[in-house]
């Protein structure tokens, strides 16, 4: 049990920390041009790039939920029984609104990992061309994997593969 804390800490301060930097960065991004361009015309922004800020107040949201939801049991407390974490799954999972709102947060996640991952490799320099096929891959690969992973669950429970 001390591990499980031990991780949860550490990433609790991990989305602390990137919280912080994207506040800042926004406030600072804000500062540099209080006022509004007259005309805003995108030369080369994707989806996931533009959705950036919205998406992470989504996975926030998410975040609090999620531990509200399965960690305390604070959240649907009616459904939550202390170590029954399969049964808490299902019971949850099997309540339309909240499969959505796994599945809506997954999209959110994919959006943010696939800006993110193709950003870090920007922000550390690495932006020769022969590594952007490279890096757009991986940033493709990771924002398509990962939230299909987390959101194989929900769907199972809902889909009726898991009962």
């Amino acid at each position: 049990m001390p591990l499980l804390w031990t991780v949860r800490i550490v990433v609790l301060l991990s989305v602390l920390i990137h919280v912080h930097a994207a506040f800042s960065l926004t406030r600072a991004s804000q500062a540099a041009r209080p006022s509004r361009y007259a005309v805003t015309v995108r030369q080369s922004s994707t989806w996931s790039g533009r959705l950036m800020r919205v998406g992470g107040v989504l996975l926030l949201v998410f975040l609090v939920f999620h531990i509200l939801h399965f960690t305390t049991g604070t959240v649907l407390a009616s459904r939550f029984v202390k170590g029954d974490v399969y049964g808490n799954v299902v019971r949850s999972f099997s309540l339309t609104p909240v499969a959505g709102f796994y599945a809506l947060a997954m999209l959110a996640l994919a959006l943010h990992l696939r800006h993110g991952v193709w950003s870090l490799f920007q922000t550390l320099g690495v932006v020769h061309p022969h590594v952007g096929a490279l890096r757009r891959g991986l940033a493709w690969i990771l924002a398509i994997v990962i939230p299909i992973g987390f959101v194989a669950v929900p769907l199972g429970v809902v889909f009726g593969l898991l009962s």
